[in-house]
């Protein structure tokens, strides 16, 4: 109920926007390991206020790496590698792309995202910018 309130709150559209819908294609295997690891790390690093608690962080993004990289396990004497990309990491992901939007001045009259189904309201003009900043997106 709260996205619909947020939807309703927005007085100001035109008959030029536009009501759009973005679906990420395949999310967990879709997330480059190495950039969302660095994306983690300064978010860790961002909270901590800490030398010490920074110092962690790293420790626990390596061990994130670890994890995300070296994901095999033996069944039946069968080897499988698994895709051990997670929702944490997917989120943060996904905030970072809704960030670089932000900071490339493409802002959405109204922007809701649950996972990687996203609703939102731009203005015609803006969706073809809007579609290239997300499909082209890298974090820096």
């Amino acid at each position: 109920m709260e996205r619909v309130e947020k939807f309703d709150a927005h007085e100001n559209l035109e008959k030029s926007d536009y009501l759009i819908s973005f679906d990420v294609k395949a999310l967990y295997p879709s997330i480059p390991t190495k950039e969302a690891i660095w994306k983690l790390e300064n978010w860790l690093t961002e909270q901590c206020v800490e030398l010490k608690k920074r110092k962690k962080a790293k420790i626990y993004s390596k061990l994130v790496d670890l994890c995300m990289n070296e994901d095999y396990f033996i069944c039946r004497d069968q080897s499988y590698k698994t895709n051990s990309r997670n929702p944490l990491i997917s989120e943060i992901f996904m905030k970072s792309i809704e960030e670089g939007i932000e900071n490339r001045g493409i802002l959405p009259k109204f922007w809701a995202r649950y996972v990687d189904d996203i609703l939102g309201i731009i203005p015609n003009e803006d969706i073809e910018k809007t579609l290239e900043a997300i499909n082209t997106y890298t974090a820096t």
